[in-house]
């Protein structure tokens, strides 16, 4: 899956949004017709939304906590 920008002007998929999109998702072996535009606005409400939701983790400690260094 890849996010592209567009060179032509489409629609934007999203409800009631009447803007042009400016993002297209790309997944493999699919249709031109069956990819999911974004315009600008509604590209931003579903980054925010996804960070809402996914939470990204730090990665464990390779050290344990009680061990001295050195």
């Amino acid at each position: 899956m890849k996010l592209e920008r567009l060179n032509c002007k489409v629609r934007c998929d999203v409800g009631i949004c009447n803007n042009s999109a400016s993002f297209t998702l790309v997944t493999g072996g699919t249709l031109i017709k069956r990819r999911l535009n974004l315009c600008d606005k509604c590209m931003k409400e579903l980054y925010e939304e996804i960070g809402r939701v996914i939470i990204p983790r730090s990665p464990a400690n390779i050290l344990s906590k009680g061990e001295k260094r050195g």
